[in-house]
């Protein structure tokens, strides 16, 4: 099993990618929030009670910030939801619902959520499939738009192109005239987070019944229920209450997207690795980023591209095992690669490699380019002039752009990335605790104290 602490605070270098990740979490727990709610309701709850209940943890004491969200990206998304209402009383009196009748609740629950995830899957399962493309395009020519929000990439490619950013796959076929074998990548991919999308409305319904069953068996107010539904801490373990079921939303939609985004970085080169079967030039990638103690040490590996046509054990990534003798690597990728049921012992080389992997593979010309372990990422050669002249680049040949990829920026409300570290912003009162069990797990975000030399220098000056 895996410790999700230590992999969930990473971070893409993209902020485009991680504005997507953060939107589409949004809505589904904002869908989530609205179903719970109308339950609540439905228990004999007033409406601002529900409500109330609803956005109060008694763990944290924040609240929700659904509209604050959708304020943000008003220029990209237009997807709202309505309010969920049941016309079936789910409290009864006090007394257990029949099976008609939970059968009656949880037709009402799978409508409205089919309703209102099938058009947002499917575009941001476009987006973020177009968005890999690009970053594709980017690294390999060098493009630096890392820094640039989704609102800003989406106007910058509607202006460039005259046709407005795809949301629908055909809009997408037609736009990009994409290849056969991309279509299919991109519809594998849709399939899967369809999937994850129809098993998070399952585990709903599970945990309403579960809950409200419980609770009027234990004799419990309706008050009692809807916080149980909401906020049990006991139960936290599984799909059993509203926090745990958004908990699980957030990383099955951080680690799908990612993995969208992958498809769309090494589709459109399916063709040419196809054609490198019968050459001696093969279609190379590096693996860049991710901050685990599984991702470090495998920044910087080599491996092959080849067509998911020739693999025949997913569990095996070795080119000798396919035939393919390569002097460069012994390791191969290919569209749609993972590591779904395997022990972290186990695992194989692939972007995402675990849930909220942030990983990912970058072209690289072998003749002309190289991986700078410092900088992370791959850059031009330098010319065996310079290298005899004992010129190395490093930290001391770094672009204007390169620079400013390091500067501080938010990437969260107490949370800013700089120089590839992730720091969060912490009160006095916890800061050594929180720097304890930082030197304990180096993979959390680096604590700060508010107020403090440190954070006026790094807070300070980062951007939003």
């Amino acid at each position: 099993m895996v410790d999700e602490k230590d992999q969930q605070h990473e971070v893409k270098d993209e902020r485009y990618v991680e504005d997507l990740i953060e939107y589409y979490q949004t809505y589904v727990n904002g869908l989530i929030n609205e179903i719970f709610v109308g339950i609540g309701i439905s228990l004999g709850l007033d409406e601002k009670k529900a409500y109330s209940i609803a956005k109060s943890d008694p763990k944290k004491l924040e609240k929700a910030v659904f509209k604050d969200i959708f304020d943000k990206f008003k220029n990209v998304f237009k997807h709202r939801f309505p309010k969920f209402r049941t016309k079936t009383k789910v409290f009864n009196d006090g007394k257990p619902l029949s099976p008609q009748q939970w059968e009656r609740i949880n037709k009402e629950i799978a409508d409205y959520w089919k309703a209102n995830t099938e058009k947002v899957t499917e575009d941001v399962t476009v987006k973020a499939y177009v968005l890999g493309m690009k970053s594709g395009k980017d690294r390999k020519t060098r493009t630096d738009n890392t820094k640039k929000s989704l609102e800003t990439i989406i106007k910058n490619e509607e202006k460039e192109s005259g046709k407005k950013f795809s949301d629908k796959f055909e809009e997408a076929y037609r736009n990009y005239d994409f290849k056969n074998s991309e279509k299919n990548a991109m519809n594998r991919a849709f399939s899967n987070i369809a999937m994850h999308v129809s098993d998070t409305g399952d585990g709903i319904k599970q945990a309403i019944r579960k809950n409200v069953t419980e609770g009027i068996n234990e004799g419990k107010s309706s008050v009692e229920i809807a916080s149980d539904l909401y906020w049990n801490i006991q139960k936290e373990t599984g799909n059993e209450t509203a926090e745990s079921v958004r908990k699980n939303w957030n990383r099955i939609a951080a680690t799908e997207m990612n993995s969208i985004f992958e498809a769309g970085i090494l589709a459109p080169y399916e063709g040419e690795a196809m054609e490198s079967l019968k050459s001696d030039k093969g279609v190379y990638f590096v693996r860049i980023g991710g901050t685990c103690d599984w991702c470090l040490p495998r920044q910087g590996t080599l491996v092959r591209l080849v067509p998911i046509s020739i693999v025949a054990d997913a569990g095996d990534e070795s080119l000798k095992s396919m035939g393919i003798e390569d002097p460069h690597t012994d390791i191969a990728i290919w569209v749609g690669k993972n590591n779904v049921g395997r022990k972290k012992a186990d695992w194989n080389i692939c972007c995402p490699a675990h849930p909220y992997n942030r990983a990912s593979f970058s072209p690289i010309d072998l003749d002309k380019q190289e991986y700078d372990s410092k900088l992370g990422r791959v850059v031009e050669k330098v010319p065996e002039s310079l290298r005899q002249l004992g010129i190395k680049r490093g930290e001391q040949l770094k672009t204007d752009a390169e620079k400013e990829e390091r500067k501080p920026r938010y990437i969260g409300e107490n949370r800013v990335q700089y120089n590839r570290n992730i720091y969060e912003a912490v009160d006095k009162s916890v800061a050594d605790a929180r720097l304890e069990q930082w030197r304990k797990d180096p993979s959390l975000p680096i604590p700060v104290q508010i107020g403090s030399p440190q954070y006026n220098r790094i807070f300070g000056e980062a951007s939003r």
